[in-house]
């Protein structure tokens, strides 16, 4: 069973473990607004699901990581799943995601019904990727 959990101010070092590109400082900001979640399988924290709003009013995924022994079982799925049933309660139509173009993640999306909407093309060394891929899904 897959469930999301909001994470706490607390959690800090399990979410390190899982996430450690965000400082501590915006971890605890995101914490407390419950932009920080847990995704837990039968019980064990399995990864992490980290979102912000875009343009202040749309929800939007910048991170959805599960290791890679747990990918390809619907883990992922599931979580965003939940994650859009609690948008949806809370009175969103709409909810966006991005990826990088090199990454398999834009069909991971496809398949859950988001649709591209947009990119960004980065021309700016030492990045190595080249595009990110804007996704919208209506709920």
């Amino acid at each position: 069973m897959v469930t999301l959990e909001r994470a706490d101010a607390r959690d800090f070092a399990l979410w390190r473990s899982l996430d450690p590109r965000l400082d501590e400082s915006e971890y605890r900001f995101k914490a407390q607004a419950g932009r920080c979640l847990f995704v837990f399988e039968d019980g064990q924290a399995a990864g992490v699901l980290r979102w912000q709003l875009f343009w202040d009013w749309i929800p939007f995924v910048t991170l959805l990581w599960l290791p890679q022994e747990r990918r390809g079982r619907g883990v992922g799925r599931r979580a965003m799943e939940l994650w859009e049933e609690q948008m949806r309660e809370s009175g969103r139509t709409l909810v966006m995601t991005s990826t990088m173009a090199e990454e398999r993640a834009q069909h991971f999306y496809h398949r859950l019904g988001y649709r591209d909407c947009g990119c960004l093309v980065k021309n700016c060394p030492p990045l190595v990727e080249n595009m990110e891929i804007f996704l919208m899904k209506p709920l």
